[in-house]
């Protein structure tokens, strides 16, 4: 458009795109984005005078012959170095650039901890776990998920050895041990893997169930 501006006026213009989304972007005189305010200002400045414009949709790639042809030479231009192009970038692309660029070093940082136990109950650290569970039994399943209990870990506020095993006197007693080497615990559960056990609706339900029948609940 800034083109347009700067030719010989007393001329009408059709804009063709085949982005819908944008067209109804530019519908809506108020908004916010940057981008959309400038198109619109130079819209209104060419049409102020005795030009005209119109913008019109166009199917993308819908069996229309030269559509692919004329797709082509797009992009084309767009690595032109002889062409200029002014590529603006606003506030909330910086915004989700710089989400993604956290979000990716997060995930890498997550895959390299040395927490195997946390990792393999959460393979992705960004992955959002629905809230479909009551509320005490989230707390359960999520305190089950980083490895750490009452049941497990209280004896270091009170000074004391690690506790055996209440169901099978092992010494060696963790979540893990619970859920997955523990003789007591049934055996769907126990031959699960973690990722699965921890993440799939039916046996998060069955470890539920087993905790409340062993009487461990309320020790979680």
């Amino acid at each position: 458009m800034e083109k347009l501006a700067q030719s010989p006026t007393n001329r009408d213009y059709i804009i063709l795109t085949d982005s819908l989304s944008s067209l109804q972007a530019l519908k809506n005189s108020e908004s916010k984005n940057p981008l959309i305010q400038r198109i619109l200002l130079m819209n209104h400045t060419l049409n102020n005078g005795a030009n005209k414009t119109t913008f019109m949709w166009i199917p993308s790639h819908a069996g229309i012959q030269g559509n692919e042809l004329v797709d082509q030479e797009a992009k084309k231009a767009l690595n032109n170095s002889a062409i200029s192009c002014k590529k603006l970038v606003t506030t909330q692309d910086a915004k989700m650039n710089n989400k993604r660029i956290v979000q990716q070093q997060w995930r890498t940082e997550w895959l390299q901890q040395k927490n195997r136990f946390l990792l393999q109950s959460k393979p992705d650290a960004l992955r959002k776990d629905p809230s479909w569970l009551p509320r005490r039994d989230e707390v359960i399943i999520n305190r089950i998920k980083i490895g750490h209990t009452k049941l497990t870990h209280s004896y270091h506020f009170s000074d004391l050895y690690p506790p055996p095993c209440p169901l099978c006197g092992s010494p060696d007693f963790t979540v893990h041990h619970l859920l997955c080497k523990c003789t007591s615990t049934p055996e769907d559960i126990r031959t699960s893997e973690m990722d699965t056990l921890l993440n799939d609706r039916q046996s998060i339900l069955k470890i539920l169930e087993f905790l409340n029948n062993t009487e461990l609940y309320g020790d979680i």
